[in-house]
Order: C-alpha cells, then sequence, then structure tokens
C-alpha cells in the first residue's frame, strides 16, 4: 500500500481526536467514499456506472435528481441520497419544493447534495427540516486534510476533494497521478454517470451530446450509445481509480456511515 505523504504535527493531533479518526487516512490511504450525482442520466447509463461498481464489490453513494425506476429498486451497497436543483425555478413553488418532491420520491434518503453546489445557511435549514442527516455540497478541489464537521444545526457537513467534472473542465490527462488521494484527510470522490457513459474525453464532448435533449431522461439508447467514445476517457478513468481502489485493499463506505 503507498504511503501517505507528509503532513503536519497539528493535523495529526486534531485527527486522532475526532470522531472521524478511522475516515481520515492518518498514515495510509485506508478508507474512500465514492459518489455519483445522476444529473438526469437514464437508467441505461446508470446502469453501466453500478455494474462496476458491483463486479468489483464497492460501495457507493449515488445522489438522485428525479424518479428513477432503476434507483427504487434495492441495490447491495448502494445508498441513495437527493440532488436538488435549486436553480430551477417551478412555478408558484418556493425553495423548498426541489427537496421535498425528490424526498417524496426517496424517502428514505439520509443525505443531500445540491446541484451545481447551490447551498447555504436557507438550504442547509431546508435539509435539517425535511430530517436529512448530512449534506455533501462542498467541494475542495485537491485539497488535503479535509474533514467532515458538524454545523449549527447538528447536520454533518461532508466535503469532497475531485469530481471527473472539473477533471474535464481543467483538460487534466487521464491518469492516476493527477488524482490527489494519497494524501491525509478525508477522501470523498464524484462521479457523473453522463459522463462515464459517454466516456467522455472532454467538457466540450459531453456537452454537444447532451445538449441535443431538454429531457435527458427520455435519451435513446439506440442514439447514445453511437456516441460513445472509444478511447481514454472518463470511464476508462473510472475504471482505473476502482481497480487501483481495489488492488491497494482501500475500504470503501458509503457517505450515510460517517453519521
Amino acid at each position: 500500500m503507498q504511503s501517505i505523504m507528509p503532513f503536519t504535527d497539528n493535523f495529526r493531533d486534531f485527527a486522532s481526536k475526532s470522531q472521524w479518526v478511522d475516515s481520515l487516512n492518518i498514515d495510509s490511504l485506508n478508507k474512500v467514499y465514492l459518489s455519483a450525482d445522476i444529473d438526469w442520466a437514464p437508467d441505461y447509463a446508470v446502469e453501466v456506472m453500478l455494474a462496476e461498481i458491483e463486479k468489483r464489490n464497492l460501495k457507493m453513494t449515488v445522489f438522485a435528481t428525479h424518479k428513477s425506476s432503476l434507483l427504487l429498486q434495492p441495490q447491495p451497497n448502494i445508498e441513495i441520497g437527493v440532488h436538488p436543483d435549486y436553480t430551477r425555478t417551478v412555478e408558484q413553488k418556493d425553495l423548498k419544493y426541489q427537496l421535498s418532491f425528490l424526498l417524496d420520491i426517496f424517502p428514505d434518503a439520509l443525505g443531500v447534495r445540491s446541484h451545481r453546489n447551490f447551498f447555504g445557511q436557507n438550504t442547509c435549514d431546508f435539509a435539517n427540516e425535511f430530517q436529512l442527516k448530512y449534506e455533501a455540497s462542498n467541494i475542495q478541489w485537491g485539497m488535503p486534510f479535509l474533514c467532515p464537521h458538524r454545523d449549527y444545526n447538528q447536520m454533518v457537513r461532508i466535503p469532497y476533494f475531485w469530481e471527473d467534472g472539473i477533471h474535464c473542465d481543467m483538460n487534466l490527462p487521464w491518469t492516476l497521478d493527477q488524482l490527489p488521494i494519497h494524501c491525509a484527510g478525508l477522501k470523498v470522490i464524484n462521479f457523473h454517470p453522463m459522463a462515464l457513459y459517454l466516456n467522455s474525453p472532454t467538457e466540450s464532448h459531453r456537452r454537444s451530446v447532451v445538449g441535443n435533449y431538454s429531457d435527458l431522461t427520455i435519451a435513446p439508447f439506440s442514439v447514445l450509445e453511437k456516441q460513445r467514445f472509444h478511447g481514454t476517457g472518463a470511464f476508462t478513468y473510472f475504471k482505473m481509480i476502482l481497480d487501483m481502489l481495489v488492488e491497494q485493499r482501500v475500504n470503501c463506505d458509503l457517505m450515510s456511515e460517517l453519521i
């Protein structure tokens, strides 16, 4: 197992006293949390992602944006959270509606991540009002020494440090040395099933496909299947990361286990 990068004595002292000490990778990479934002991907795209998780007997927390027959089925090692889009207005509905209608579909959800990371005190209070236990909307790109914390309303706030979307935006190469995972701190990694399904090598490739649909959930398989990129891209990188975690015997837990 690859050793962790050096870190300050202050972090070691803090982390060793934290209730989340077992998730902070103090001495080596031992625990990672995999997550995904569904972002209205059709079920056949989500299924491709989940098949890779199941194949390796890993766990993943999935944040749902819409009613999905696939996600409503019990999935081994898969936890469903909700992914409201507060930037979408619904006539005569207040901001809470985006959260409440998803919780009507997925009433067992314990956590939330807002689409486009739109999150603040008001939305945090909404989540608490609906008795959710954690939120994961704060991305701290590439940051070491990340930790969960318990907010003023007792909700656990869970930061994440990497996602495929920003990796694409930055035009970074699809190599493992671009994933700063071997450093101390909480390690939450995020993916998007549409980018994975298309194996998009760039953000422009993904947008050139999904931009053709006002409702991506009904995008036909027969069309999108032909637009998958055959080469190195988001999906090949996804599998590379999962294989690395398996090879290094890194534990993958659900985000609800942090609460």
